[in-house]
């Protein structure tokens, strides 16, 4: 939708996430497994920073040089969306749950886990963002750009 309209949904509202790169996940996970230290410790893992969807669309808008929108849906209209696709109820309601909980702002915490167990600095979206702008502009598949 990025790519072809310039915008992406959800029901977002004005909800603060902050956005995690599966890689910082991985690097997280690789710590914890072979390193003894982290026996007995949980972490929390997220992103450097929170956003809201509307930042998110304007640092997209940045990364790749194009007008990037956020349009905010409906609750029904999301979960409708999901059904349409084949997905199972039990599904998209929990898609739904996660919309709630972010409403609740238990998505915006910001911890120093990828730090702490992985060493390493956390991927800005920003930077997530401009690595992978050619896949936001259209101008490359997902699996060619990395992203799967």
């Amino acid at each position: 939708m990025i790519a072809s309209e310039g915008k992406f949904y959800a029901a977002g509202r004005d909800a603060l996430v902050s956005p995690v790169d599966v890689r910082d996940i991985a690097a997280v996970a690789v710590a914890v497994l072979t390193q003894s230290v982290h026996e007995n410790k949980k972490y929390v893992i997220t992103g450097s920073e929170a956003l809201t969807y509307s930042g998110v669309a304007d640092t997209l808008c940045v990364a790749i040089g194009k007008r990037v929108t956020y349009v905010d849906v409906p609750l029904e209209a999301v979960k409708q969306s999901i059904l349409d696709t084949g997905a199972p109820e039990w599904f998209a309601e929990g898609q739904m749950e996660q919309f709630r909980f972010r409403w609740q702002g238990r998505q915006s915490r910001v911890t120093s886990a990828v730090v702490d167990a992985a060493k390493k600095k956390p991927t800005t979206f920003d930077e997530f963002a401009r690595e992978f702008a050619a896949y936001f502009r259209g101008e490359t598949s997902a699996a060619a750009a990395g992203c799967i």
